[in-house]
């Protein structure tokens, strides 16, 4: 065991010096608390010189318009405030920032730490897991399930925090069966409305687990139908869903604007980059190959834990029967993609005697799609991440973020 008041010097000197030095020496003592806090001072280090892309840019610019410089009560009653979204997670998030500063550096590296402390709130539910000594295949397993969201899904703002507290709280709640982390978990829709989805997931995971399992297969077939039709559900709840009619953007809402998301969502599933977007398939097909491997040597029933695979399930069968829309498809898949591999690590540290003649072998399995995971989001967003001020500079330096000119780079064969 190391000191831990000298590591935390150690990491004190390192973030002043190379913030990215701190980062590895981080992830090489991934298990100490010290080490989690700096992950998150890194984060902040990241978003504060990269610059902003995706929703993120959005955001910092409603928060400097609607926020800076205007009182609780005239930013609440501005409607232009809510344009963005109702929920009260960004709303909170961008009011406190606007109370300290305007900066766009600034504001970026709030949001990626906030997307990282709600990542280690989840990582952490695995503790009792992971500071155990890991065999090969699960220290893999855990790598993967780290890397089963992109690290630039941070400058989403909303959604994967939406993610990650769900999945921390629902973790706790299968750790300790006390229901009130169950009901925590259910606040979801409050980082993003599309949550409701998953609060929705719950009800039918519980409603299911009273019928035989064959019931949940027959409905993952029925969505695997639907899914062939292309069926855009988005119109149909706007109809039918007068809170949806009322909350979801404009972007959404308009006619003609939908029109032309459907446009593009049809242009990226035909052209967009084979190998990047075969990532979440090859992801799930592995995940399944291991639970297959599992059941052949006799990793069959946990009482337990055994419910974040069948939530796993449940919400792979909404993505599907959502697969019109590729946002809320590609979205429920991540975190469908979440629960499994959290339960494929759990299963493989808690039945590792019955693994321990197939370590090497799922070990092999997965060297080559775990190094997959890992790239391809790095030469996606290589102009996000291959800057030498990123990787040799500190808190100190004055860069104001890099050109992301490239981001989409790889959209296209």
């Amino acid at each position: 065991m190391f000191d831990k008041a000298k590591y935390f010097l150690l990491q004190c000197g390192l973030t002043i010096i190379s913030p990215i030095l701190s980062l590895l020496l981080s992830l090489r003592f991934y298990k100490s608390g010290i080490s989690h806090f700096f992950f998150l001072v890194f984060a902040f280090y990241f978003g504060f010189y990269t610059r902003h892309f995706y929703d993120e840019s959005v955001h910092f610019y409603e928060m400097q318009i609607y926020y800076v410089g205007h009182g609780f009560d005239e930013i609440l009653n501005n409607p232009l405030v809510f344009s963005h979204g109702h929920e009260l997670y960004h709303f909170v998030l961008k009011y406190l920032i606007s109370r300290v500063s305007d900066s766009q550096q600034f504001f970026g590296g709030v949001v990626c730490a906030m997307h990282f402390a709600l990542f280690l709130f989840f990582f952490r539910q695995l503790k009792s897991f992971f500071s155990t000594r890991l065999s090969l295949s699960s220290g893999m397993m855990l790598i993967i399930f780290c890397l089963v969201v992109e690290f630039w899904w941070y400058s989403n703002v909303r959604f994967c925090a939406a993610a990650f507290y769900f999945g921390g709280f629902y973790l706790k709640y299968c750790n300790t069966k006390n229901p009130l982390y169950l009901y925590l978990s259910l606040l979801c829709p409050l980082f993003h409305f599309t949550f409701i989805a998953i609060d929705g997931a719950v009800l039918l995971n519980y409603i299911l687990s009273k019928f035989h399992k064959s019931i949940r297969y027959c409905l993952l077939a029925l969505a695997l139908f639907v899914r062939s039709l292309n069926f855009d559900f988005v119109p149909f709840l706007l109809k039918h869903v007068a809170w949806l009619r009322n909350n979801m953007s404009y972007a959404i809402v308009n006619t003609e604007t939908r029109q032309g998301v459907l446009k593009y969502m049809k242009d990226f599933r035909q052209n967009g980059n084979i190998v990047y977007n075969s990532r979440p398939y090859l992801m799930l097909l592995l995940g399944l190959f291991i639970v297959f491997v599992f059941n052949r040597l006799n990793v069959k029933k946990d009482e337990q834990y055994d419910i974040l695979f069948y939530m796993f399930l449940t919400i792979l069968t909404i993505a599907n029967f959502g697969y019109g829309d590729m946002f809320f498809y590609n979205r429920m898949l991540m975190v469908s993609m979440l629960f499994l591999w959290a339960y494929v690590f759990i299963m493989s540290v808690k039945y590792k005697d019955n693994l321990s003649n197939a370590n090497l072998f799922l070990s092999f399995v997965m060297l080559f799609p775990l190094i997959f995971f890992f790239i391809t989001p790095l030469i996606q967003f290589r102009s996000a991440v291959f800057q030498p001020e990123l990787w040799f500079g500190n808190f100190f330096m004055d860069w104001n973020g890099n050109d992301l000119k490239l981001e989409y780079a790889t959209y296209r064969n």
